[in-house]
């Protein structure tokens, strides 16, 4: 797996979790401290988000960060 695919991945479980959160992007954005461009970004798997974003995005949903992350060797 490339690393293309690993944000798509990534993209597509932070979109799950929030759409089951039932929280916009503008909610989660301001609730994770971050923009609503980086939200953005990083939903189409154009971002590079931080270890530290992607704590804040999984304290903000309610899921361990191994719930968003692809992490299967």
């Amino acid at each position: 797996m490339n690393l293309e695919e690993y944000y798509k991945i990534l993209a597509k479980n932070i979109r799950i979790e929030r759409v089951k959160n039932e929280i916009s992007q503008f909610q989660l954005a301001e609730m994770a401290e971050v923009s609503l461009d980086t939200i953005g970004n990083i939903e189409r798997a154009d971002g590079n988000p931080t270890l530290a974003t992607l704590i804040m995005i999984a304290k903000v949903l309610k899921v361990d960060l191994n719930t968003l992350l692809p992490l299967k060797w």
